[in-house]
């Protein structure tokens, strides 16, 4: 007997097979096609090993970012992190079951330990050689040469390694320069604590020998606040000081590894975490591994300030190449691809000037100018850094200099963390050198008279000046600008010795110490004003003005300030002091408060004032009245 249709009355049957396709299956299939693929793969590690290549295949271009927004749209994405986290044990060497195995010597291991054990000078660029006694500067500088060579790059890590930041650090380094040839190895849920669980020092020879780089780049930590056992077999609970003993071996024990393949290694430090316990136990991994490289002969590079915002918080959003969104993924702990691309941007700055990589030129055919970090040693201060932006093409008789000084509660990498790019501009199209050297983050460019040790202005003239006109190719013609407290040091250091510069200008800077009397800085460094108020003077601009203008008439001199500034009247009353005084200067008042916005905005009309007059040719300043 034949089955009967469903009727909807009694005359007309139901059409069993369906004339439109309703929604929710393709939006069924759609989740399950999307969950698959997160499954199988990350959405960064999806896009990565999709669109990564040079020359992507176009079914890579269009879905790599559909799976992307879709993973992060349903959750899926933190979701799978966990998953690699939590499943990533499963596809180590060993066991994860018990209690942690002491580490097991490996043929490498004593003789890696006793090479470590090297004291570091930091990081110096080639070339880092005095130049030739006898020859014009820039024949000199000609003969040393530019790093010239490829650079091979490895970087190995853990899950930021595998994921997004390692990601975008290759990707910007291979972008960015000329002669870097980079390999990358990442492996979630890894890290230096466990080598029974999976040997990174075994890890990174076996790399070594295939890739043979001559730089190694690492990041580990987050896996590693755990107990761990000492090489007596002795269980050492975290935190302690007998677990940061040996806690130290294992860096100790990778930077061997490395030297003993003859690369030198940078280690990079651990970002905020939105979790603050485990922000504590991260920061803690930072001591100890800083420590560990400051006497191996190794070099520490911090990423906690890219991870945090201005008040020094956890950071939640971040805004690169026009585009905002957050900068961490839900976990807290790993980076977004776009929080990734701004890490690395910043990161491949800083170590450009130490591995001495070469820009690739703009789109124009200009080439930039090359960073280059070198650490400035003398008796006072111990071992300096600065990052100098040098012009490719140098001339036989060498380039002027300008020295720019950061302000406070920064360093030497203010100026580049903010403005590298258009420093290597200027410096090219100027024809000048551009110096940023380390003032301490609260050392007020000044020597002090409550701290006997606190020398700063001394040796800024005393040994920083010389060692630069030593080792790159200066003709001995310098200007000098700075910000804030920068702005500060600028003028008092031409106060100090205005036969040194040509040129004196500054952005938003500090020309008042009474002004600030209430930090405790400066307190320390010269005393209660009330109780030390001619000390306080004699390291003011304003009160410099006042006492000897004279000693800025030779000089071109350049200021400025944000009206919204809250050193807008002390640099008001400065330009008042200067035109009482009658040395001619150029005062130029902006809208904007006290923020890089607006010194980056005044920056190229600083380089062209400076560079006018350091060309011999001193800039039409406003008439004093």
């Amino acid at each position: 007997m034949a089955a009967k249709l469903p009727v909807v009355d009694k005359y007309k049957p139901v059409v069993t097979v369906p004339q439109t396709i309703s929604p929710v299956g393709p939006t069924v299939l759609g989740a399950v096609f999307l969950a698959i693929a997160v499954a199988l793969f990350s959405p960064q590690t999806f896009v990565e090993k999709a669109t990564f290549p040079e020359s992507p295949a176009r079914w890579a271009t269009l879905s790599a970012p559909i799976v992307e927004a879709g993973a992060k749209a349903t959750g899926l994405g933190a979701l799978r992190v966990y998953l690699d986290d939590a499943l990533a044990p499963l596809d180590r060497v060993g066991t994860i079951f018990g209690a942690a195995a002491a580490p097991v010597p490996s043929p490498l291991d004593a003789a890696a330990l006793a090479d470590a054990n090297v004291p570091s000078d930091g990081p110096v660029a080639a070339p880092a050689l005095a130049l030739t006694a006898g020859q014009p500067p820039g024949a000199s500088w000609t003969k040393l040469g530019h790093a010239t060579k490829t650079v091979r790059v490895l970087i190995v890590g853990a899950s930021s390694i595998q994921h997004a930041v390692g990601t975008e650090l290759e990707r910007e380094l291979v972008a960015r320069y000329a002669n870097v040839v980079v390999k990358r190895r990442g492996k979630a849920a890894t890290g230096l604590s466990r080598p029974d669980v999976f040997d990174w020092p075994a890890e990174t020879a076996r790399l070594m020998r295939e890739f043979k780089p001559d730089v190694v780049i690492g990041q580990f930590g987050g896996n590693d606040a755990q107990n761990i056992v000492d090489a007596n077999g002795k269980p050492q609970t975290v935190g302690t000081d007998a677990w940061k003993a040996e806690y130290t071996r294992r860096p100790l024990w990778l930077v061997g590894v490395v030297k003993k393949g003859g690369a030198t290694f940078y280690l990079l430090g651990l970002p905020a975490m939105k979790s603050d316990k485990f922000n504590r136990t991260q920061r803690m991994l930072d001591e100890v591994s800083e420590a560990a490289m400051k006497t191996s002969g190794a070099h520490f590079v911090p990423t906690y300030d890219l991870s945090v915002d201005a008040s020094g918080k956890y950071r939640v959003s971040v805004k690169y190449n026009g585009e905002s969104g957050l900068m961490r993924m839900s976990d807290g702990i790993h980076f977004t691809r776009l929080g990734g691309q701004y890490v690395a941007h910043h990161l491949a700055t800083r170590l450009e000037g130490m591995l001495g990589l070469i820009p690739k030129p703009a789109a124009s055919g200009v080439k930039p100018a090359q960073a280059l970090q070198y650490v400035v040693p003398s008796a006072a201060r111990g071992n300096t850094p600065l990052l100098a932006f040098v012009p490719v093409d140098v001339p036989a008789e060498g380039l002027p200099v300008w020295y720019l000084l950061h302000g406070a509660d920064a360093s030497y990498q203010a100026w580049s963390d903010n403005a590298h790019e258009e420093l290597q501009r200027l410096a090219a199209e100027h024809q000048m050198i551009i110096v940023a050297p380390d003032g301490e983050r609260f050392g007020w460019w000044l020597d002090a008279t409550q701290v006997p040790t606190h020398r700063l202005q001394t040796w800024f003239l005393s040994d920083l000046v010389p060692w630069v006109d030593t080792h790159l190719p200066t003709t001995k013609r310098r200007a000098i600008s700075g910000y804030s407290m920068g702005g500060h040091g600028a003028f008092t250091l031409a106060f100090a010795a205005p036969e040194r510069f040509v040129a004196v200008t500054s952005l938003s800077g500090a020309v008042d110490l009474p002004h600030a009397k209430s930090r405790e800085a400066l307190q320390k460094l010269l005393g209660p004003y009330e109780t030390n108020t001619e000390a306080w003077h004699a390291r003011s601009t304003l009160h410099l003005v006042k006492a000897k203008p004279q000693d800025l008439r030779q000089l071109a001199v350049l200021f400025g300030c944000g009206e919204g500034d809250l050193w807008f009247a002390p640099n008001q009353a400065l330009h008042a002091a200067l035109t009482a005084a009658g040395v001619t200067h150029t005062w130029t008042p902006t809208p904007g408060g006290h923020t890089w916005d607006v010194w980056t905005a005044a920056l190229p009309a600083h380089a062209a004032f400076v560079a006018q007059a350091l060309r011999n040719d001193k800039p039409a300043p406003i008439a004093a009245n």
